[in-house]
Parts: C-alpha cells; structure tokens; sequence
C-alpha cells in the first residue's frame, strides 16, 4: 500500500491514491476498511521451520507496526475526520491443498 504494488496509481501509490479520494470527498466517506500486512507476512509463513517462521516473524511485527501507523495517520489527516477505530483480525495464512481440519470443540 505504501510501496507500490502490481497495480498502478495516479498518486503514485495505493496509499497517496487513497488520501487523495478522501481528501476530495471530505465529509461524504463515512468508513474506510483495509487489509494490510498479509504481503509482509508470506516470506515467513513459507519457512521451513518452526524456528525460522518465528525469527522471520520477529522481525517483519515491528515494520507491519510502523506501517500501519503511517496509513492510519495518512488517512486520517486526508479525511480531516481524525477519527479511527482499528479491529485486528487474524491474517488468513494459504492452507496446503487437501481436507480442511474440523472446527474447535469449544472445551
């Protein structure tokens, strides 16, 4: 969202594209949504140990943290609502092909 991306912007980027529409359309966006950190995570989800996945990991949470900091700010100066409520949900890792597990028992 920051960097670029497959796809092109006339901002230059997903971000600069996004702060632009809201900062022209000021008052009339009521919620915005997004789904980060999934592209910071896959080199670590592919690792072939548990220990591996677990540094790569220590290290991509602080970028993933700083990022997010930097596109909520960004786009709640370009609303110029300066409200923000986040919600974190769990990413969604890529499961290997084959049954999915059963669901939890709820003990």
């Amino acid at each position: 969202m920051i960097n670029g991306g497959i796809c092109t912007y006339s901002g230059g980027n997903q971000l600069a594209q996004a702060a632009a529409f809201l900062a022209s359309h000021k008052g009339k966006v009521q919620l915005v949504t997004i789904d980060i950190g999934a592209n910071d995570l896959n080199p670590c989800v592919v690792l072939p140990t548990i220990n591996q996945i677990v540094a790569c990991l220590e290290q991509v949470f602080p970028q993933v943290q700083a990022n997010l900091t930097t596109i909520m700010n960004t786009l709640s100066t370009a609303s110029g609502s300066g409200r923000r409520r986040s919600s974190a949900c769990p990413t969604t890792i890529p499961r290997p092909p084959g049954p999915s597990p059963p669901p939890p028992t709820g003990r």
